[in-house]
């Protein structure tokens, strides 16, 4: 079977419509001034339009960075860090990625750590 020869041969899929469909909150945040740039569906549905605003305020309630920010070691380390976060009565696991992208989903407090896969 010949590889097709051009890009546009290739299936064209729409970014957002793909971040949209996804049932994780995935949040793109400004990794030197925690500012949220952008937001899934799934995230609007849970936060509200909160574009343009501190992560830290909005997501988890603090008045500055959290304690708990693992943004500046993605960054530093180029690589991807994650963490379990208990916020407003739920636990969810953030992913930091080093394009200051954050995936975040809620987990159950009853599920064992060793039966989750990140």
């Amino acid at each position: 079977m010949a590889s097709p020869s051009h890009a546009s041969e290739y299936p064209q899929y729409d970014a957002q419509s793909l971040l949209n469909s996804q049932p994780v909150i995935v949040t793109v945040i400004d990794p030197s001034t925690h500012q949220i740039q952008f937001q899934n569906q799934t995230g609007l549905n849970k936060f509200g339009d909160i574009t343009g605003q501190a992560c830290y305020d909005k997501i988890a309630g603090c008045r500055t960075p959290c304690d708990f920010c693992r943004m500046p070691e993605a960054m530093a380390s180029d690589t991807v860090v994650s963490s379990e976060v208990p916020l407003a009565g739920i636990v969810i696991v953030c992913i930091m990625l080093i394009s200051g992208l954050m995936v975040a989903y809620p987990i159950q407090p009853s599920v064992a750590r060793s039966e989750r896969h990140l």
